[in-house]
């Protein structure tokens, strides 16, 4: 290596932008529900979720009721801000309906929590 070549490699710098953020494996953030003509079964899917993230998920199963979905795959945490009678009450009010046999379908649920009045005492 001659002298101009050693001096352009001192020189050479490199900037390198590091980034990261928490993922989550399941490809769904809330709820998943599994058609009852689709290739893999609702009770399959709910074993690998909870072998990827274990006690997540509730499996609700809908086969007797002769529904479009087999059933339904729900991650726990939106129980937090709204109650398990009141998913399931949206999802068949407002997502069935639109639902065909063969699909899976990702749902994801936005609540948003507002306060009118809050009161404290003073600091």
């Amino acid at each position: 290596m001659d002298a101009m070549e050693k001096e352009r490699m001192e020189n050479k710098r490199m900037s390198v932008d590091v980034m990261f953020e928490a993922i989550s494996i399941t490809p769904f953030s809330d709820i998943m529900l599994v058609g009852s003509e689709c290739s893999r079964g609702v009770e399959g899917i709910a074993r690998c979720f909870d072998m990827l993230n274990p006690g997540d998920f509730e499996f609700v199963d809908l086969r007797e009721k002769n529904m479009a979905i087999e059933g339904m795959i729900i991650n726990k945490k939106i129980y937090k801000k709204i109650s398990k009678q009141k998913v399931q009450e949206i999802i068949k009010d407002k997502v069935l309906p639109y639902v065909s046999p063969r699909e899976y379908v990702k749902v994801d649920i936005k609540a948003q929590m507002m306060f009118n009045l809050v009161e404290v005492d003073e600091v």
